[in-house]
């Protein structure tokens, strides 16, 4: 009876008269108490009314939604607070590199012997080799965990996987989406019948683009591209049902690229398997162009001249 006395929204109603007989009556549900002549004895004992299975299972979902949603924004603010140490540490190292300067160059002592003085006398005197610049990105590389839980420091780990947790921490996920432009493209997967020309597309977003570079044929990065965004014909046991014939069909299968991101990130794969099933390392040179041309490669959509 407290719990039901200390009700605000009864207490809102104030002093008067309620009508016990109603059958809507609003507020035992709230308490989850009811008063009935069949529930009650003479000495106005109150029978508990449990809740309903269905209502128990609205608490329980009620409960998960919570728990997700703090699920979630603890992880968006662990994402926010790498994403600030990570770029303070690429801000270090790159204000390293570009004030990086030459030490005070020390004077040399004359070449001696039969032949050093022989180029001092033509005016030819041996200088030492300029040193690189050279920055340590230790700090990163030894807290590689902070960007993905599947990278381990001090352990080897895959150069591609790096970058893209790298590249995933900078922008948020996608959330930093004026960072994230500059690497985001589409990929466009045409499947088109051979019979009646009716083609599906699909368009995925990517980051990078990972090359098949083990064919003989593949020299540059350019055959590497055109690999990679040839047509396939797909037919025999490989045939694909047309949703326009309604039946299977003999179709063509290949990607391209809907969308060409301002920095194209290209993955070599340098591993493939041979005849005996072993993985093997391919360390076969593989050349780029100064300036790649990419229009080969790019989706029938958007063969425009760009800007």
């Amino acid at each position: 009876f407290r719990r039901y006395s200390s009700n605000q929204n009864i207490l809102a109603q104030g002093s008067g008269s309620v009508d016990s007989a109603d059958a809507d009556y609003e507020y035992e549900s709230e308490i989850g108490l009811t008063i009935d002549d069949d529930d009650a004895d003479n000495d106005g004992k109150v029978v508990p009314v449990s809740p309903s299975e269905e209502e128990k299972e609205k608490k329980r979902e009620e409960r998960r939604r919570k728990k997700e949603a703090k699920r979630k924004e603890k992880e968006k603010a662990e994402l926010r607070e790498t994403c600030r140490w990570l770029t303070g540490e690429l801000t270090d190292i790159t204000r390293d590199y570009t004030t990086f300067r030459d030490p005070p160059k020390k004077p040399e002592p004359p070449p001696s012997g039969l032949f050093g003085g022989f180029l001092t006398i033509a005016g030819h005197t041996p200088q030492k080799e300029r040193k690189a610049k050279v920055v340590d990105p230790g700090t990163i590389t030894r807290n590689v965990h902070k960007l993905s839980r599947t990278l381990r420091p001090y352990q080897q780990e895959d150069a591609h996987e790096f970058l893209r947790s790298l590249l995933s921490t900078l922008t948020m996920e996608g959330q930093n989406r004026q960072l994230s432009a500059l690497f985001d493209g589409l990929l466009e997967s045409s499947v088109t019948c051979q019979t009646c020309g009716y083609a599906s597309l699909t368009r995925d977003r990517y980051m990078d683009l990972s090359l098949d570079i083990a064919d003989s044929s593949i020299s540059n990065l350019t055959d590497a591209l055109r690999h990679f965004t040839k047509t396939e014909t797909l037919d025999e046991n490989n045939m694909v049902d047309c949703r326009k014939c309604q039946e299977r069909q003999i179709v063509t299968k290949g990607l391209r690229l809907a969308t060409a991101p301002t920095i194209l990130v290209c993955h070599l794969k340098r591993f493939a398997w041979n005849m005996y099933g072993q993985q093997i390392r391919l360390s076969k040179d593989v050349s780029f162009p100064l300036q790649l041309d990419i229009d080969k490669c790019m989706s029938k959509a958007n063969r425009s001249t760009p800007p």
